[in-house]
């Protein structure tokens, strides 16, 4: 579990890792302590889901930013970034 967001990774590998003068973030989603995913809405009685990558975007950043303070960091300590979209659409 990440003492910073307080979610448990989904797979083998920690949130945030110190190796030297280097931290590495990976496996950070819009995904809450109680397992709800930020910027999702249940739209019908079919669970078919509304995303908005704007609100998933803004939780994302709270959690990257949570876990580095674990470490000592902020997002003002960040260099350089890759994300990953499942859907072109949501490209600005």
């Amino acid at each position: 579990m990440s003492e910073g967001t307080k979610v448990s990774p989904r797979g083998a590998y920690p949130h945030v890792k110190v190796v030297g003068d280097f931290i590495f973030v990976s496996g950070t989603s819009s995904r809450r302590s109680d397992n709800t995913i930020a910027g999702v809405e249940l739209v019908d009685e079919m669970n078919t889901k509304k995303l908005d990558i704007e609100v998933q975007t803004r939780e994302v950043l709270k959690n990257i930013d949570k876990n580095l303070k674990t470490v000592g960091a902020s997002l003002k300590d960040v260099v350089d970034v890759t994300t990953f979209l499942v859907n072109m659409n949501d490209f600005a």
